[in-house]
């Protein structure tokens, strides 16, 4: 048994000692305790009271919002034994110092803020919540961490509100009218043209830069066929910045069809939680997946959604 994670339980003579300061002893040895009768369990039950209003969380909150930093709120007092051990040698570990510096880190002495603590229903400790820039609470932790768990806990944090590199076209579009339809001759699947008409071109972007205009109608990338924006955003994902790809598109000026090649650039996108990342997007690149499965001796996972299936 591990005092400083499991749940146990103590017999004691009623006789001897009361529930109040038998509670009161527990408390202050850093553990979340109740009274159990009949062999039933009666946990505590988190507060919501209290106040957040307190000077050293809305600076920390603001510093973590300005700077896009996760906070980390380290809940603890001086009686509690896990805490100060936490506290002496956990958190001066070079990787979770070092990944600290990626977060906004706030001790909280729960006797000195006490309002601060209630709010979160700290009723044991430690009690260590993180919370990302906009206060979002995203996982609380309530038993003592050596240095490898909690760095891997800062780590899986940080990976879920990292600011990862997407490519873009730098365009916006918008399902083509009945009379685009008919005027560039779209075809339709189940209802659904193919082709997506570019309202937006961004300056000096890379579609921009490849002569796309404001009217003109993309129909396909790299062989995928373009129904919705979906379509666009999926093939996106699985090209890096920099990569070339081409671009079959009806020009509003002309109406023809022209394949183009378009240099992809970066576009900054915030993933929280867990993401699935396509390795191909679309079914023009079905045969080339199909022929690394069977080289690699693999299955192939295919996700079905859009017109064209």
């Amino acid at each position: 048994m591990r005092l400083d994670r499991d749940e146990f339980i103590v017999d004691y003579d009623s006789t001897q000692i009361g529930e109040a300061e038998l509670l009161a002893i527990v408390k202050k040895a850093g553990y979340t305790s109740s009274i159990v009768a009949n062999n039933e369990s009666s946990p505590p039950v988190d507060g919501d009271s209290g106040s957040r209003d307190d000077p050293i969380f809305v600076e920390a909150l603001a510093r973590a919002k300005k700077e896009n930093k996760p906070l980390v709120l380290d809940f603890y007092a001086d009686w509690c034994t896990p805490c100060l051990k936490m506290l002496k040698t956990t958190i001066p570990d070079p990787k979770v110092a070092a990944l600290l510096k990626k977060c906004v880190f706030l001790k909280v002495d729960t006797d000195k803020h006490p309002e601060l603590a209630k709010s979160f229903g700290v009723v044991g400790l430690p009690d260590i919540r993180f919370l990302a820039p906009d206060g979002t609470e995203k996982k609380r932790l309530r038993d003592f961490l050596d240095a490898e768990s909690f760095a891997a806990e800062l780590e899986e944090l940080l990976a879920s509100l990292e600011q990862k590199e997407s490519a873009a076209l730098g365009i916006e579009t918008r399902p083509p009218t009945a009379e685009e339809i008919k005027a560039f001759e779209l075809p339709n699947i189940k209802r659904h043209p193919q082709g997506r008409v570019l309202t937006v071109i961004v300056e000096n972007g890379p579609a921009a830069k490849a002569g796309l205009m404001p009217g003109d109608v993309l129909l396909a990338l790299d062989d995928n066929t373009v129904y919705s924006s979906d379509d666009i955003r999926d093939f996106l994902r699985v090209f890096q910045p920099g990569e070339r790809v081409q671009a079959l598109v009806k020009r509003a000026s002309t109406q023809i069809e022209q394949a183009v090649t378009v240099t992809l650039d970066v576009e900054s996108v915030s993933f929280e939680g867990e993401h699935f990342t396509w390795q191909y997007a679309g079914l023009g690149q079905f045969d080339v997946a199909l022929a690394y499965a069977l080289r690699d001796r693999k299955l192939v996972l295919v996700g079905l959604s859009g017109a064209d299936t």
